[in-house]
């Protein structure tokens, strides 16, 4: 890639390399230093650099100070000067007589120093010798300073260069694009930013596992091939920036090919992993538009987002979206808040919504629901955040905090005679940790509570089957005398093959299969024929979600047992809920029943 001259006084590498330790580089610089003392009969020498208003000195010995301000530097007049620089005696020099570490210790009073040049031509700093009395440096010593300085030079720029490609696919890697792009000159036009993935990463773990890591290398170094051969790159360069994503970047006029190549045919490219393994590539490309001068980070940024825009829409290539950026924005901010939540503030709460016989119209449970109170957006659905937790390792702490919140509210109920059994929710996942239903006992032993006053309600999926942990779980659990419920029967991955064998006793119908059995023949007569096979099989069958009274007489009549919703009660607060219980008359429930059936 052409290198351009508008570059930076102090690249971006050098200033990182300044400021981090690197024993191993530190080490290398003390010995080049060691060999210039050597060669030219100096006392003290020193590899310094120039970065942050300081001066970095790296040397054999300790007479200066790691880090010292650039003003007191003589390195500083080396720069400035962009060549050799001697200065005989510092005290009959006016550049150097009044410099601190002249005129205190250690008393230089003799200094050479060369420049030290990045691998674009910016200064970085010097390689230098020092006396403390007066010398001269004669021709063949100056061509041996000069000498030592390029092998330097060439130091730094392989370490440095050992960072910046990938090991596997030897592209230039994510750190090469950043400072490429940092050294585009500003021009009018629009350049393009694209970002392709090429990898299912599922499949590509599965393959480490079957056929090893030299497969999923050598599946790497094919589709570097792939692309350099098969997609219109023109002079474009193409970087590794993560496994299986690459970069490049083209303006605007010169880019609309190959766009139209990622949106139409990415899909047909194939590569050949091993003599048994034939891969079809499915690209998927996001695109940022930039000029020269934009923050490099920000514009990789957007084109990151674009390119999960492409992948979560399933389409092959997507423009960056401001829109569905500050969502992205607006989630990980809201997850960072819920974290901060969870070990900090009063926000997130719990509120109870009772649950409704249709046999006697008593009141059967209570279910414990999640709610937030964000200091900033006001309440929030766990329809919102909790599905973001769940991609997270916040999904157990969540799950832990509602329990006990549960149980002490569980507890503070029984001390005013309310006996009603309470459930929570809970995800495979937790079913799965280790321990769990042990700690989920001995945490009601220690309220005074047994396992029957509390009842689990499992999200269906069909994850469920695939883990023998929970499952083991959930028998433990169910023998020791706690009911466990299906929460939302009926949507998602429903399979009969769950009755077959989960070990559960409460199956809740899912609200979606209940919004039209009141006017669909076809709605009521699923659910008639639902609950029929339910109950035959033993499980008691809850309907949740019913918000009319209609509802709820006709799933009366389909001999549902329990009903839950904002017909019969909202979720309420533990104070609210107390209330609702002791106003709560069954007779006057089964008589508003009784109505809707005649």
């Amino acid at each position: 890639m052409q290198l351009h001259e508008e570059a930076e006084p102090v690249q971006p590498f050098a200033i990182k390399m300044l400021t981090t330790e690197d024993r191993v580089r530190d080490h290398y610089l003390a010995r080049f230093t060691d060999l210039t003392s050597q060669q030219l009969g100096m006392p003290y020498s020193y590899v310094t650099f120039i970065a942050d208003d300081k001066q970095y000195v790296k040397s054999h010995d300790s007479l200066l100070p790691a880090e010292t301000p650039v003003e007191e530097a003589f390195c500083r007049l080396t720069v400035e000067q962009g060549a050799l620089l001697i200065c005989e005696d510092t005290l009959e020099d006016s550049r150097f007589n009044h410099l601190r570490y002249v005129v205190e210790a250690p008393h230089f009073r003799f200094y050479a120093g060369i420049p030290l040049y990045g691998r674009d031509g910016t200064i970085l700093g010097s390689l230098c010798v020092a006396d403390l009395v007066p010398r001269q440096l004669t021709d063949i010593q100056q061509d041996v300073l000069a000498k030592i300085a390029q092998l330097v030079e060439a130091y730094l720029d392989a370490r440095h260069a050992v960072g910046l490609f990938d090991a596997v696919t030897l592209l230039p890697n994510r750190q090469h694009l950043i400072e490429d792009l940092n050294t585009l000159p500003r021009e009018d036009g629009r350049t393009g930013l694209v970002l392709i993935d090429c990898l299912n990463l599922s499949y590509t773990y599965q393959m480490a596992c079957a056929l090893g890591m030299v497969a999923v290398e050598n599946q790497l170094k094919d589709l570097t091939q792939l692309l350099q051969t098969q997609l219109p790159l023109q002079d474009a360069t193409l970087y590794c920036v993560a496994l299986g994503r690459f970069a490049l970047y083209l303006p605007e006029e010169r880019l609309h090919g190959l766009l139209e190549v990622l949106d139409g045919d990415a899909e047909n490219l194939h590569t050949r992993m091993s003599k048994h393994v034939r891969v079809t590539v499915q690209c998927h490309a996001g695109v940022t538009w930039f000029r020269g001068g934009d923050d490099a980070q920000e514009t990789l940024r957007r084109a990151v987002s674009a390119l999960h825009d492409a992948i979560n829409y399933r389409q092959p290539l997507c423009l960056y979206d401001s829109f569905t950026d500050q969502i992205k924005k607006d989630d990980f901010q809201l997850l960072n808040d819920l974290g901060r939540q969870l070990a900090q503030g009063p926000g997130l709460h719990l509120v109870y919504q009772p649950k409704l016989s249709l046999h006697d119209g008593t009141i059967t449970g209570v279910e414990a629901l999640l709610r937030w109170n964000h200091p900033v957006l006001g309440e929030v659905s766990p329809a919102r955040f909790i599905p973001l937790a769940e991609k997270t390792t916040l999904m157990p702490a969540i799950s832990d905090w509602v329990i006990n919140q549960a149980i002490q509210q569980l507890a503070n109920w029984r001390q005013q005679n309310i006996a009603l059994p309470l459930s929570v929710n809970i995800s495979v996942s937790d079913l799965g940790r280790a321990n769990f239903a042990d700690r989920l006992i001995a945490a009601l032993a220690r309220h005074g509570l047994s396992p029957q006053d509390i009842e689990l309600e499992c999200l269906e999926t069909e994850r469920l089957l695939e883990m023998p942990e929970a499952m083991g779980c959930l028998s433990q659990l169910r023998k020791l005398g706690m009911r466990l419920f299906l929460d939302d029967f009926g949507s998602g991955y429903s399979n009969l093959n769950y009755l077959q064998q989960v070990p559960l006793d409460v199956i809740k119908l899912d609200r979606s299969l209940l919004k039209d059995i009141t006017c669909s023949q076809v709605s009521c007569v699923i659910v008639r024929h639902l609950i029929l096979m339910l109950k035959e099989l033993s499980y008691q069958v809850v309907a949740e979600g019913v918000e009319d009274q209609t509802t709820a007489g006709m799933l009366q009549s389909l001999g549902c047992d329990e009903i839950q919703g904002f017909w019969f009660a909202r979720p309420l607060s533990p104070e609210d809920l107390i209330h609702f219980i002791c106003n709560h008359s069954a007779q006057d429930m089964l008589q508003q029943l009784d109505q809707q059936q005649s």
